[in-house]
């Protein structure tokens, strides 16, 4: 059994591997770009300049990637559209039913290649204990406190 230093030291390691910029990808939103994602279990985190602003954990990376493509599919996509376009004319919220409309589909589509990047690690066990520690101590801006996180 591991100690609880041992699993803070696992935790911190795991962290460091994922916000190292190597390993960083800018958003392409094309099947090519997410073909060069794993095809495994894995966590995943969006950086905007250099701040960690969404950390996920998903069973399949690749999979979740191609989610982002969609709003209805992700919530990294729906809260960049609520956070950065809600005041723009013909707003309308997205939901798991329905994606924003087309103008505002583009300016987040347009956001994420210019301003995101993505880092992914594999990872089998762990992955929600590694989610919740990044979210606790980073505060992302574009998780939703209830949105399968809590503190």
């Amino acid at each position: 059994m591991l100690s609880d230093e041992q699993i803070r030291a696992y935790l911190e390691s795991m962290e460091n591997k994922l916000k190292k910029s190597g390993n960083k990808k800018m958003v392409v939103l094309s099947s090519d770009w997410v073909k060069g994602f794993p095809d495994e279990p894995g966590i995943y985190v969006a950086f905007e300049q250099r701040s960690l602003v969404y950390v996920g954990e998903t069973g399949n990376i690749r999979g979740r990637m191609r989610d982002l493509q969609d709003s209805r599919h992700h919530a990294l996509r729906r809260n960049i559209g609520k956070y950065n376009f809600s005041n723009e004319a013909g707003y309308e919220k997205a939901d798991s039913m329905r994606k924003f409309p087309k103008d505002i589909e583009k300016k987040v589509d347009d956001w994420l290649k210019k301003r995101i990047k993505i880092s992914v690690m594999p990872m089998k066990l762990g992955r929600k204990e590694l989610e919740e520690n990044l979210f606790r101590k980073y505060h992302p801006k574009y998780n939703i406190r209830g949105q399968r996180i809590s503190d």
